[in-house]
């Protein structure tokens, strides 16, 4: 995996990604040019933003996807991202979950399209109170564009990311929290391509991290939904990586990958996510099901042991383990039947 560098300064130098102007009749090679890839092209190595154990999830200049039920926690992940952008010493950190601090002091910009304005500020005082900070940063740039027309959208979203750029220097990350919200219709193709090659083309403008976040279809508890409509399938297609959680019972929630694009799912080990009513926001929840894991684990090595089954022992603890992180979701008893078949009475 790539390690986690210093981003390159573009205070001064937010290129302008209009196609230059050219007549197909008389056009030569040396026209396109500024498009063109080779092994000598100049291309700087992409600041990480995210990442989740060694795994990259989101970079400087592409776009990351995060989808979910509604009431999923989705909300939750995107106000982490937040606070650990703008703290290092963000309270009940979670194991794995890294973002890159905005020691710059770049501009970290927040749409939300979905919440009362009451709604917002809420959540965002639970961001300042998992940082201790009492004033938020001038470069923390929340807004709350609910009640903007359809047509607004855009030309709201081109108007504050360039002023906030030339304020502070550049864009660390775009978070939009309601991607759908850009559109008329989630299905329709040409609306779902062109608003997702928007938020693409604005990291890239700026060289930011743009982070969209959209609803999967509905599902029973601990089933993984569906990305809604055209627009879900085109951010699978576009993003750098995808991210779902998947609620559960008693207030859990699960963090899995969809996709990778600079890694392989095995790179990342499912995060359990539990809302905390003292706290007031998602906290990771792991340590009754970890003992529980390296219980069962156990039990599973002993049986393989015994057995000589070296190869299905590595095999049935990689099962065992995945299935385990969904358990809190859905019976326990239907997703570890798998296991249960080969190892009666081990699981109970």
């Amino acid at each position: 995996m790539r390690n986690e560098v210093n981003a390159q300064d573009n205070s001064n130098n937010i290129p302008n990604f209009q196609a230059k102007d050219f007549d197909p009749n008389f056009a030569t090679l040396e026209d396109f040019e500024y498009l063109r890839i080779t092994e000598t092209t100049d291309i700087p190595l992409p600041e990480t933003i995210i990442s989740v154990n060694g795994a990259i999830i989101a970079e400087a200049g592409d776009m990351t996807t995060i989808s979910g039920a509604s009431k999923s926690g989705k909300s939750a992940i995107s106000g982490y991202i937040i606070a650990a952008s703008i703290s290092k010493d963000v309270k009940d950190p979670i194991p794995g979950f890294n973002v890159q601090n905005n020691d710059k002091g770049r501009a970290i910009i927040h749409l939300d399209t979905e919440q009362s304005k009451y709604s917002h500020q809420r959540n965002y005082i639970k961001i300042l109170r998992r940082t201790e900070i009492k004033n938020s940063p001038d470069y923390l740039l929340s807004y709350n564009i609910r009640k903007l027309s359809l047509d607004e959208y855009q030309p709201t979203t081109n108007g504050i990311c360039e002023a906030a750029a030339k304020q502070f220097g550049g864009i660390h990350m775009i978070i939009i929290d309601g991607l759908a919200d850009y559109i008329n219709d989630v299905n329709n193709e040409t609306e779902s391509r062109n608003i997702v090659k928007y938020f693409m083309h604005l990291a890239e403008k700026y060289n930011a991290a743009a982070i969209v976040i959209i609803h999967t279809n509905p599902a029973a508890k601990g089933i993984e939904g569906k990305e809604r409509g055209h627009l879900g399938s085109e951010c699978q297609r576009k993003s750098q990586s995808l991210l779902t959680l998947i609620a559960g019972k008693d207030d859990v929630s699960i963090l899995t990958a969809k996709l990778f694009r600079n890694a392989g799912k095995e790179d990342f080990e499912p995060i359990s996510l539990k809302y905390d009513k003292e706290r007031g926001y998602h906290v990771y929840f792991e340590a009754e099901r970890e003992e529980k894991v390296q219980k069962n684990e156990l039990a599973l090595v002993h049986l393989c042991i015994k057995k000589s089954q070296v190869v299905l022992l590595v095999q049935q603890m990689r099962l065992y383990r995945r299935i385990l992180h969904y358990s809190c979701c859905t019976s326990i008893h239907i997703l570890l039947a798998p296991v249960q078949m080969h190892y009666k009475n081990i699981i109970t």
